[in-house]
Formats: structure tokens, sequence, C-alpha cells
């Protein structure tokens, strides 16, 4: 039995089990969910770096829709990248405070270098996915859970 994926980008829709998901969705909320053009994160995954969303944008809150212009985006693709840099030099992570980052830290802190390489994927995929020529221009809206 392999491992359980607790870092992973779930670009497709029939992987989600249940709503407990974050969209990540091209441009502003138009009332639509589950887009074709989304990526999605578990709760664990984002809490990797959900307090950073709120000091990139106050208004971001865990349970609505939060559109990120495109200098915020760009805000968050740096300090993605930088986790990136971290894990890459043996850093490991220090997790902003996030509303359920409490929750998971221990988990988190436990699983960070034995998942190293998912985590590692999961940033360098959702970093990728951020500066595609349709998020990098129109933004990104997250839609909590």
């Amino acid at each position: 039995m392999g491992k359980e994926m607790i870092f992973e980008l779930i670009r497709d829709r029939t992987k989600l089990k249940g709503t407990a998901y974050f969209e990540f969705l091209p441009g502003e909320f138009a009332g639509n969910f589950w887009n074709p053009d989304s990526v999605y994160l578990s709760e664990k995954s984002l809490s990797i770096f959900e307090g950073r969303l709120k000091s990139i944008n106050e208004r971001y809150d865990h349970y609505a829709f939060v559109y990120f212009d495109r200098h915020q985006t760009q805000l968050l693709v740096d300090y993605l990248n930088s986790l990136i840099g971290n894990l890459d030099s043996g850093k490991g992570l220090e997790f902003s405070e996030s509303h359920f980052v409490s929750e998971y830290k221990m988990e988190l802190n436990s699983n960070v270098f034995s998942y190293g390489n998912d985590l590692r994927t999961m940033l360098t995929e959702l970093v990728d996915w951020l500066n595609s020529k349709t998020v990098a221009e129109s933004g990104v809206a997250i839609l909590g859970i």
C-alpha cells in the first residue's frame, strides 16, 4: 500500500471526496463552483500558507470567496517560491498562523520531511498554475470551504 498523499494540487474534480476543498479559480468568482479551469487544495495543504493569504489580502476568509488581483497573486507566488527555496535548502518550513494551522501543526511538522517531495511538487505546481497566462493576467479567486 502506498503512502497517503497529504500534499497535492488536485486538477481533476473526480478526485475530490466531499466538499472540504479550497477552489482556486482564474479571475473573479462569477457564481459557479467546481470550474473546469480551477485547481483544488485540501484544508491541510492550504494550511501551509493560509496565514500569508490574510497578510496579502485582508479580506481573505477561510469560509468566503475572495479575489486576489494580479499584484496580490504575484505576492503569493513570491511567497510560495520562498517556501520552495526553504525546502530545497533543507530549512524546512515555518508555518504562518492561520485558521487551522494550529490543528494541523504537529502533523504537518512531523510530515514535512517525510512528505517533502510531495509538498515541493504541490507548491511548484501551484506556482506554475498561478503563473499561467490566464491567471497572471486576471488574478485568482480563492473559494473557501
